[in-house]
């Protein structure tokens, strides 16, 4: 577990939302500052130049996320690869 007292309160979590109602949606993480953090996860997913393709719709929903967002709090998206 990490230590939150090497961490400034601020960034304290108040809130996970797991399956969120965002366009990135697998992790939702929100700051005492209000910050927000958004995680999409894949189990895998393979590049492909087709914007319909899986690869394609995880950048869709970040632009999505991100403009949709209030980008005041946006801390930023992170892409998880899981492979086995």
């Amino acid at each position: 577990m990490l230590d939150s007292r090497a961490f400034p309160s601020s960034y304290k979590v108040t809130e996970v939302r797991v399956e969120a109602p965002q366009d990135v949606d697998d992790i939702v993480v929100t700051f005492m500052n209000g910050a927000v953090s958004y995680i999409q996860a894949k189990e895998s997913v393979t590049k492909a130049n087709d914007p319909k393709s899986a690869w394609g719709k995880v950048w869709q929903d970040f632009e999505e996320q991100f403009r949709r967002g209030n980008q005041s709090t946006w801390t930023g998206c992170l892409f998880i690869l899981l492979s086995s």
